[in-house]
Order: C-alpha cells, then sequence, then structure tokens
C-alpha cells in the first residue's frame, strides 16, 4: 500500500552459463503501479503468452551478453595480431641496422663517428628487445606459442642494460 506502489510483479531471471557453471547475473522484471481492474493491474492480463515473452527476453539479454564478449575477444585478439605483424615488420630493417652498425665498427671511424655507432647500437639494442618483448606478449595474450618465456631473438652486439646506458647519453 506505500511507496513504490507496486501493484504487479513478474520476473525472469537472467542466468549465464560458463564451462557447466551457472551465474546469476540478475533478474529481468515486469512492475506495474496500475490500479485498474480494482488494483490488479496488469496481474489480471499477463497470460502464458506473455510468461513466455518475459523469457524470451532473458534469452535475448544472455545472447546479447555473449555477443558483446565474443566481440571483444575479437577486438582483442585483432590488436594483438596488429601488434605481432607490425613488430615483425620492424624487426627486419631493425636486423639490417644492426649488422650495418656492425660493418661499420670493423672500420677507421673518428671518436665522434664512433659515438654515433655506439648510440646507434644502443638504441637498436634497445628497440630490438621492445619489439622481441611486444611479440612475445601479443603471443601470451593470444595462446599463440611462440619461444620459450624469456627467450629472445639474439642481437648482434648485446650489451647488458643497455636501456641504462641509452638514458645516461
Amino acid at each position: 500500500k506505500g511507496a513504490p506502489f507496486i501493484r504487479f510483479y513478474a520476473g525472469a531471471p537472467i542466468v549465464l552459463t560458463r564451462d557447466g557453471v551457472a551465474y546469476k547475473l540478475g533478474t529481468l522484471c515486469m512492475i506495474d503501479t496500475a490500479e485498474e481492474g480494482g488494483g490488479k493491474g496488469a496481474r489480471s492480463t499477463f497470460s502464458l503468452k506473455d510468461r513466455q515473452a518475459l523469457l524470451d527476453l532473458t534469452t535475448f539479454v544472455v545472447d546479447a551478453i555473449e555477443l558483446g564478449e565474443k566481440m571483444r575477444a575479437e577486438v582483442r585478439a585483432a590488436k594483438e595480431h596488429y601488434i605481432t605483424c607490425t613488430a615483425h615488420d620492424i624487426r627486419t630493417p631493425l636486423t639490417s641496422f644492426q649488422l650495418s652498425i656492425n660493418i661499420l665498427r670493423g672500420t677507421a671511424l673518428s671518436t665522434e663517428q664512433a659515438e654515433a655507432v655506439d648510440v646507434g647500437e644502443l638504441a637498436s639494442n634497445v628497440m630490438a628487445e621492445s619489439v622481441d618483448r611486444a611479440i612475445e606478449v601479443a603471443r601470451a595474450r593470444t595462446g599463440t606459442p611462440g619461444r620459450p618465456p624469456g627467450a629472445l631473438t639474439p642481437r648482434i652486439n648485446p650489451f647488458p642494460g643497455d636501456m641504462e646506458k641509452l638514458a645516461g647519453l
């Protein structure tokens, strides 16, 4: 008789099943505050067909949730694929750059040129590590097999602490 003046309520559970486990997400409900029909409101006209429609709506809600999950998973996979492809596209010219640096090291260089080669080598090593990490993360997220964890593509002249050295230059 008091607020919220509900005269009729009908509900159907929204249940999402994953791997045989049912998750009760909530209830899809219909509430009526009408006083027509002697205060019976919708109750007087809520038929078996209406009940089935309410149940069908809960199926629609669950289907929409599952479709949303599927679409988010597909977008994640597409992003990871893009990252992997981009990283591979960067790796090839980067390897050529590292080889060129290695060739330059074997030539007579001025002090200024040698410093430039050092900076280039440090930068290329940092880039190579970043590319490898991006590929590893993308593979891990998508479940794509790759190299064993922690195994990176060997670098031409690996220096320990390249990031710290590069940051100090």
